[in-house]
């Protein structure tokens, strides 16, 4: 068994953040368009960018911070004095520690970012126009976007919020029109395809309500070992159709 002041030793040395699979699926891609994607990469750049030069600067400042101390230390008569001189060095270098962890943190997400301008945007020229306003690809963002939560509010609750409602009813009526369409077009699509994947667990959902000794609870525990509810494993060895382990959503038996 691991001791504590392993787990500790190695603890501190982590510059972890941000990893690359949340910033490409949940920052940049939170937008529907690709247009909006790189902007949110430059401006994700942008922050960090700057984040690591004031990190930087404070890197620095301390260092000189150090080196005034230590001289202080080695002038000092005072015994008391000296130890408390020693006590902010030690405070100033666990910053330091800290503050070049967050470097190699800001710098590993910047990476992803960069890959994403890089992949998408093929000359220097073409970047300024991410800065500026582009009315034709904000309107396709707008109702892109639009059509996204009506299609959400349509799956969820059967029917378009009335927020939602009344942002569309703002807009021109020929994207009124667009944003619906997307809407249902979404909604209809997606909602026939969760129906054919709750179709793949009906049958152990039947024998599990059929077994009233059964109260076990699904949970998410070992989710990562093969993608699949633990409990949905156990009926699998009772009700067949799928091998024991095998994700009925990807093997499952024909419907």
């Amino acid at each position: 068994m691991l001791s504590k002041e392993q787990i500790l030793s190695n603890a501190i040395k982590f510059a972890t953040g941000q990893t690359d699979y949340q910033n490409e699926n949940f920052v940049m891609n939170s937008h529907v368009t690709s247009y909006r994607q790189i902007r949110q990469a430059l401006l994700e750049i942008e922050n960090r960018y700057h984040g690591i030069r004031k990190i930087k600067l404070d890197v620095r400042r301390d260092e000189v911070r150090l080196k005034k101390l230590r001289k202080e230390i080695e002038e000092c008569e005072d015994p008391f004095e000296a130890e408390l001189f020693a006590i902010d060095v030690e405070d100033i270098e666990v910053d330091q520690d800290i503050r070049r962890r967050k470097i190699l943190r800001a710098e590993k997400e910047l990476d992803i970012f960069v890959k994403r301008v890089q992949d998408n945007v093929e000359n220097e020229e073409d970047i300024p126009r991410f800065f500026d306003e582009d009315p034709e690809e904000e309107e396709k963002y707008w109702v892109a976007r639009m059509g996204k939560q009506a299609a959400m509010d349509i799956l969820s609750f059967g029917r378009i919020s009335v927020g939602n409602l009344d942002s569309i009813s703002m807009l021109p009526e020929e994207q009124q029109l667009q944003i619906l369409s997307i809407g249902f077009q979404y909604s209809n699509l997606l909602g026939g395809q969760l129906a054919k994947i709750e179709g793949k667990t009906r049958d152990y959902t039947k024998h599990l309500l059929a077994d009233e000794n059964n109260l076990r609870l699904p949970t998410f525990e070992g989710i990562e070992e093969q993608m699949q509810v633990k409990l949905l494993t156990s009926l699998q060895g009772i009700v067949g159709g799928t091998k024991k382990g095998e994700n009925p959503l990807i093997t499952g038996k024909e419907e």
